[in-house]
């Protein structure tokens, strides 16, 4: 789960391009034997939708909530160069669909701070090009700071995706590998997206995420939502924003987050910018995400 608040193309790939779930009854089936470590097939695509949806969303319609807090880089020859710290919640709900299939809506909210200030920024001093330059938080108005809006994917039986693509958007989602870490169940998700470049813009995405959880909660049929974590890294191209013109190097990030219960639950720094950048939504995020 990365950048949220519409952050560039970001939100396509979050939560439009994750391998469905699919059979989501004989997967639940596997999960509810009596020896969880052995009867989880970890190669069966099945178990693997199973526990993707039950480590990154719910087995149930509650309000989730996710945090993720990270550091961008610009990456120039093999040099990182840090630019922002990254603090992005977002909240999710899931709703069951004829066959199998879920629908997810989600909303995501993403703020960077001063590296050395912990303070919110807006605007950045470019450290390659010695420009001062606006964030581009939101859209469609970024420079306008408007509120993020709700995104919804369908994740379908055969694993596949029904999602609004821009015309010329070719997406890989990958699912999987699985495997048990002592007494944790970990799954890889990774996506690449490739979009029409916009004027000096190049478009290629690279997210890749393990999620991580109780073995014990994820093999449980009774536990509908199991606590979770995942580690997040991209790799992408400069963002047309930043103003890099033709120097040629990566827009970097990687960081690590957990899954919530509550807005209560989310990391400090989050919740008080929330509730003072956006306090309708902070105040009501299940009202928020019915748009």
């Amino acid at each position: 789960m990365t950048e949220g608040n519409e952050v560039g193309r970001r939100p396509i790939l979050q939560a439009m391009f994750a391998v469905g779930a699919a059979s989501l009854a004989s997967a639940q089936a596997h999960a509810a034997a009596p020896n969880p470590p052995t009867a989880l097939d970890l190669t069966n695509k099945d178990v693997q939708s199973l526990i993707f949806r039950k480590l990154g969303y719910a087995m149930d319609d509650r309000l989730g909530f996710w945090h993720l807090q990270g550091t961008r880089y610009g990456l120039v020859g093999a040099e990182l160069t840090p630019f922002w710290e990254m603090h992005i919640g977002s909240f999710f709900k899931v709703r069951d669909l004829p066959g199998g299939s879920y629908e997810v809506t989600r909303m995501g909210v993403t703020f960077y701070t001063d590296l050395e200030t912990g303070e919110y920024i807006k605007k950045f001093e470019n450290p390659f090009t010695k420009k001062t330059i606006d964030i581009e938080y939101g859209r469609p108005a970024p420079r306008k700071f408007a509120p993020p809006k709700p995104i919804k994917a369908s994740y379908n039986v055969m694993g596949g995706k029904e999602a609004e693509v821009a015309p010329g958007v070719s997406s890989i989602g990958a699912l999987g590998p699985a495997w048990i870490q002592g007494d944790q169940v970990w799954i890889q998700q990774d996506n690449l997206l490739v979009a029409p470049p916009g004027p000096g813009e190049r478009s290629r995405v690279n997210d890749l995420t393990t999620y991580f959880g109780p073995l014990h909660e994820v093999a449980d049929p009774s536990v509908k939502m199991p606590a979770a974590g995942h580690a997040f890294t991209d790799i992408n191209d400069w963002p047309a924003w930043l103003q890099m013109g033709d120097l040629p190097g990566e827009y970097y990030s990687r960081g690590l987050g957990y899954k919530a219960s509550s807005f209560d639950e989310m990391p400090e720094t989050w919740r008080k910018l929330m509730l003072r950048e956006y306090p309708e939504i902070a105040r009501n995020p299940g009202k928020a995400l019915l748009g």
